[in-house]
């Protein structure tokens, strides 16, 4: 059998050319076409020129860039207001775009060109901030402003479309989806956005994230978000900052009752179509209402409810008061509640059922507690929280439920209903700190309604209270640019940045300082002005336009140290 070497040994000058070859092409060589381009396209100049005024009727429009441009992106990133009848061509030229408006322009008004971060060069680089141009046919321009961030989960988000409209949506007469706005624009690096050239006007402010990027609100399909207030430009206030937005998700597809049964405790059990957070699930089921089918008159009082399942959840359990056997009930929610856009015909969701005669055998469970089993760093000043599968005798379990620490001692707690699956318990004294504790439940002592007792044994849930010298302090003050903000209570909410559970602090109308102990870390800190006093912020609504509540965030993480106080945090509304 033949060497595959052969050759290189019948030939040995070649090798050492092979040889002086291959080291040559191991040399390192910068990649082709040189670094990669990260640097945003900009306008370097455009005609007529950004405040020009007496522009011809006639004129066209063209804008050039710093680069090349991908010219897939131009058409949906240019907003021309007021929008022109016909629609203006736009063509692309290399780096530069033509507008031609094949109507002349209209005598003294103020033309507004909007270049969208939509827009990209031909590496794909998007614009950092959208840019307006403005120019006038008459012989002044229009120079109100108005500025603001735009927020999703706390952030500052670029590439977020804002809408203006001169009329109330309301008025309009027509499907959120087909409102086209007054001006356009859209957010840039860390949320900000800016309308600049306005005319004096009432203004109504919409937020959205333009999915299919046809400049229109998809509710129910795209985040929308309200400012705090209308916006208002006349000859006192030209300019207005600070105007800030959350955004949130509608969804106008109303959920569905897939089912409602009487359960082995009476209760009424029942099944969405979809899932409900905490705050969605809390809104409806606080609505629910039950009314016998032969009866107008309606259940009194309020409903309590529980997730059978983790949040978001889809499965409840209702506690609707006693049901009478063999009749028929039909449970009913108020949808407008969470969907404001859903039709009069479609507001209200029911599901008929019939109470059956069922005998109760079975035993009530402790769903969750607060504290947990394990848990760690328990404030001293807590209380304790028991869910349960059902309502339970309340006077019973106050001898059902001890307290012991580390001393040995015991201690009694007080019962406190909270709703008739919910109970509070109080401890008589003060814990200490860094101390080992056991929250007694004897099982015996817990029973249902219909005196099935819970179990025969104790459930034990151990908890270390926080260290004396563990916790730092976080202080700040409230300001009110509007002294009339001053009279609501104000929700504030001290964030780990890392993981860490949520607190919040609600100030009373008087009161703007504040101060709160906490783990040491980092927290974002942000607020708001509760003005239905609800204790839940409001993000408003499109139709009916209702503007948010205000909030407030600063933008600095702050830094919480053992044994430390740290101020000087100023929450401005």
């Amino acid at each position: 059998m033949k060497s595959a070497w052969m050759p290189i040994k019948r030939f040995p000058l070649f090798f050492p050319f092979l040889l002086i070859l291959i080291i040559g092409c191991a040399k390192s060589l910068p990649p082709p076409g040189g670094p990669i381009d990260r640097t945003p396209p900009e306008i370097i100049r455009s005609e007529p020129p950004t405040g020009s005024v007496q522009v011809p009727l006639d004129s066209d429009v063209t804008i050039e860039f710093s680069e090349r441009l991908d010219q897939k992106t131009v058409e949906k990133s240019v907003f021309i207001t007021p929008q022109p009848d016909p629609e203006a061509k736009i063509k692309t030229n290399g780096n530069s775009v033509v507008i031609t408006l094949p109507g002349s322009l209209k005598k003294d008004k103020t033309y507004v060109i909007t270049v969208g971060t939509d827009l990209k060069d031909a590496h794909n680089v998007n614009l950092a901030q959208s840019v307006s141009i403005a120019f006038s046919t008459g012989i002044t321009i229009d120079s109100g402003s108005i500025a603001g961030t735009v927020y999703k989960d706390g952030k500052g988000t670029a590439a977020i479309s804002l809408a203006l409209f001169e009329t109330l949506p309301d008025e309009l007469n027509k499907p959120v989806d087909s409102l086209a706005p007054n001006y356009f624009t859209q957010s840039g690096e860390n949320g900000h956005f800016k309308f600049d050239y306005l005319p004096e006007s009432i203004y109504y402010l919409a937020a959205f994230n333009d999915q299919n990027k046809n400049r229109r609100i998809n509710s129910g399909k795209e985040m929308i978000g309200l400012p705090f207030r209308e916006t208002v430009i006349n000859d006192e206030q030209k300019h207005l900052t600070g105007i800030d937005i959350r955004l949130y998700k509608i969804d106008t597809g109303p959920v569905e009752l897939r089912s409602v049964s009487i359960n082995p405790d009476r209760l009424i059990k029942i099944r969405f179509s979809d899932k409900l957070d905490r705050e969605e699930a809390e809104a409806l089921l606080k609505s629910a209402i039950v009314r016998a089918e032969d009866d107008s008159a309606l259940s009194s009082g309020d409903i309590a409810f529980t997730s059978l399942t983790a949040y978001p959840s889809s499965d409840f359990l209702l506690a609707a008061g006693p049901l009478q056997s063999g009749k028929s009930y039909r449970l009913m929610f108020d949808l407008e509640i969470l969907f404001p856009a859903v039709d009069d015909s479609l507001r209200m969701l029911s599901y008929g059922f019939n109470a059956v005669e069922i005998t109760d055998s079975k035993r009530p469970e402790l769903l969750d507690s607060d504290p947990a089993d394990g848990a760690e760093n328990v404030a001293v000043d807590s209380t304790f929280r028991f869910l349960f599968s059902e309502p339970v005798d309340s006077s019973a379990l106050q001898r059902a439920v001890r307290l012991t620490g580390c001393s040995g001692d015991t201690d009694v707690v007080a019962i406190k209903v909270l709703n008739e699956f919910v109970y509070q318990a109080i401890p008589a004294s003060e814990m200490l700190y860094g101390c080992d504790y056991q929250l007694l439940l004897d099982e015996s002592y817990v029973r249902d309604l219909s005196g099935n007792i819970m179990g025969d044994s104790v459930t034990t849930i151990s908890f270390t209270t926080i260290g004396r010298d563990t916790l730092g302090q976080l202080s700040g003050q409230l300001r009110f640019s509007d002294r009339e903000d001053a009279v609501y209570p104000v929700i504030i909410s001290l964030k780990p940045a890392i993981d860490g559970r949520l607190q919040e602090l609600e100030l009373l109308p008087g009161h703007q300082h504040f101060i709160s102990d906490l783990l040491p870390g980092y927290y974002t800190v942000s607020a708001f002005l509760d003005r239905n006093r609800n204790g839940r912020f409001d993000y408003g609504s499109i139709i009916p336009y209702q503007p948010a509540e205000p909030f407030a965030t600063p933008v600095d993480t702050f830094r919480v140290r053992t044994r430390f106080e740290t101020t000087g945090i100023i929450i401005e509304f």
